[in-house]
């Protein structure tokens, strides 16, 4: 077996007809791997799955049981035919009025929604849909065809039986466990995604260097967490990487060949992942780089700048914009809300000099990926990677580092937590990472290295998937306050409580304050408060070193319990205890929740 770099198909030597072609791929050989690993891959995307479900031990805990939310659905039912939470996403953060309500109800409503945040905004779309019986979400944060994906999922698990008669909406409030089986649909959708992902890089590496290099990336990839995370929970990130890998599948080709089917496939999966998730438009640079890539010979050495072959890349292009607006009607017939919530979410970006943005994100980016989202073994061979094709660059491998960095200059425009946004970028990174390792000539060193690489990066993906498929600690943190913080105790929070936030807790029981809406000084004279690492500040690079979240809430205030479940990656031997916020996939998963005890006013706990 030979290394990539040495195979027919390597980058600068692949200029025959059959170079990166799939010719060859159907033996029993290919397919055994390609099944084993796709097994490998669902196998770590279910494991975990049903992590943060609305479940009937939730509304006990939180609540007392379905008998105090019966009592509660009058009130509510008034509540949300007036309107209460349509496009809450949108309201205005400064303005404490626009929440008091949603604070109030928040604890009942909470009971229908999981630990991830983004999770309920897409059913909160899905039933205005269903309700209206439009093919118009209500809001755009994320592109129509994404919600149109879920959806069908949806309709797919009514009609296998997962999901039983839609009821009431309001019946669910009192029966979580039976909506939760909605999540589930959802999520399974999305592990099916991630998983074909894992299948098309596969195929990726086997046109660029056959079998050891397809079953080495497809394996980095699938083991990675960040990405084995993102697949349990219902989100366009999983969906759009699997959309992103078929515009590479299709786009490698155009580097040797210029075939119609290349240009009319990429350009059709190009809009459909902008379909998902808009930034995803960026994929358009795999295909343009791969075509220019091409002609440069042609360019440089008989000047033809314009040919009628680059009309195939021009009609990419619209075929591009057609698929996009296919996929999403609702664009074009509800313009001028989509117009409004595309400016809302370009106005949340990062300011300051983007250049400074990109910097700091790749630093904190790689601080995060050293240590907990992709983990050592998986960092150091994708960096390694990226140094070997700066430094020895094929033309396969310049095709793809526009793609990285524009994923990562749209990444640098959220917060220093959305490396999420990074993901479609993993496929490139670990294709080059594979060409990293079996770049030496020593077979054996280089097969070594690969299953060590492997088999670390697999430890700290199942280290998440361990502590997703145990006890959620918010669930632990609201059984201790039930146990411990006298009833009547005014219990207090940064913001306005969800379950992702703070342990919640019984409104009947506690009187629950937060600063956003209540204002400091009330804030100040609770009697416990709850702090989540998702109220922690942001941290640059040097802080997460040196700093941490620590802090008392107030000088007044003093810890009195943690609660953590801190993976363990190396099979146990590591413990991934971290000192700053990390990016909602990892929170949702691994929180940490303190309480913290106000000395002037707080009774002892149990009392």
């Amino acid at each position: 077996m030979e290394s990539p770099d040495a195979q027919k198909a390597a980058e600068n030597k692949a200029t025959g007809v059959n170079a990166f072609s799939l010719k060859g791929f159907c033996s029993w050989r290919n397919f055994a791997m390609l099944f084993l690993v796709c097994g490998l891959s669902l196998w770590i995307n279910l494991r975990g799955i049903t992590t943060g479900l609305p479940s009937a031990e939730r509304l006990e805990v939180s609540l007392g049981g379905a008998a105090v939310m019966e009592k509660k659905l009058p009130e509510i039912r008034a509540a949300v035919t007036a309107g209460l939470g349509n496009r809450s996403e949108f309201l205005e953060k400064n303005n404490p009025d626009n929440f008091r309500q949603l604070a109030y109800f928040s604890p009942y409503f909470d009971q229908l929604r999981t630990f991830n945040p983004d999770e309920f905004y897409t059913f909160k779309s899905l039933r205005n849909m269903a309700e209206k019986k439009t093919i118009n979400p209500g809001s755009y944060i994320y592109g129509p065809f994404y919600f149109y994906q879920i959806g069908a999922s949806l309709a797919a698990g009514r009609a296998t039986g997962i999901i039983g008669p839609v009821k009431d909406s309001f019946y669910y409030l009192s029966h979580p466990e039976e909506f939760a089986r909605f999540f589930l649909c959802g999520r399974l959708f999305t592990v099916l995604m991630a998983t074909l992902a894992v299948a098309v890089t596969f195929l990726i590496g086997y046109r660029i260097g056959r079998l050891p290099l397809a079953a080495f990336a497809a394996l980095l990839l699938a083991f990675i967490p960040l990405f084995s995370l993102a697949s349990k929970f219902i989100k366009p990130d999983s969906v759009t990487v699997f959309w992103t890998s078929l515009v590479i599948l299709f786009a490698v080709p155009v580097l040797v060949r210029s075939n119609w089917i290349y240009y009319i496939l990429s350009g059709i999966c190009i809009g459909l992942s902008a379909g998902c998730k808009y930034p995803a438009a960026v994929n358009a640079s795999y295909l343009i780089m791969f075509h220019l890539l091409r002609r440069y010979p042609e360019i440089r050495n008989e000047q033809k700048w314009v040919v009628r072959d680059d009309l195939k890349l021009v009609t990419a292009g619209g075929i591009s914009i057609a698929a996009f607006l296919l996929s999403c009607p609702a664009l074009i017939l509800d313009w001028t809300t989509f117009r409004g919530d595309f400016q809302w979410a370009q106005g949340a970006a990062r300011t300051g000099d983007i250049f400074v943005n990109m910097f700091e994100s790749m630093v904190s980016y790689s601080y995060d990926a050293l240590f907990y989202t992709v983990g050592i073994p998986g960092f150091i061979v994708i960096a390694g990677g990226l140094i070997l094709c700066i430094c020895k660059p094929g033309k396969i491998w310049i095709g793809m580092f526009p793609g990285i960095l524009l994923f990562l200059f749209v990444a640098s425009k959220g917060a220093d937590t959305s490396d999420a946004y990074l993901l479609p970028a993993y496929i490139p990174l670990c294709l080059m990472a594979g060409r990293f390792v079996f770049y030496p000539k020593n077979l054996v060193f280089s097969s070594t290295a690969a299953v060590l690489v492997i088999i670390g990066t697999f430890s700290y993906s199942l280290a998440y998937a361990n502590i997703a498929s145990a006890e959620n600690v918010r669930t632990t943190a609201a059984k201790w306050i039930n146990r411990n913080i006298p009833a009547g105790s005014v219990i207090g929070s940064s913001l306005y409580p969800v379950s992702y936030r703070v342990a919640m807790v019984s409104p009947e029981k506690y009187r629950l304050v937060n600063s956003q809406i209540d204002g400091q000084k009330i804030f100040e004279q609770a009697d416990y408060y709850v702090q989540s690492s998702f109220d922690w500040s942001s941290q640059s690079c040097p802080r997460r070193f040196i700093y941490g979240e620590e802090a008392a809430i107030a000088p007044w205030s003093v810890k009195v319990i943690d609660f953590e479940n801190v993976p363990r990656a190396f099979f146990g031997l590591l413990p991934l205890k971290r000192n700053h916020r990390m990016n909602h996939y990892f929170e949702v998963v691994a929180p940490v929740i303190s309480i913290y005890k106000n000395t002037n006013t707080a009774k002892p706990e149990g009392k």
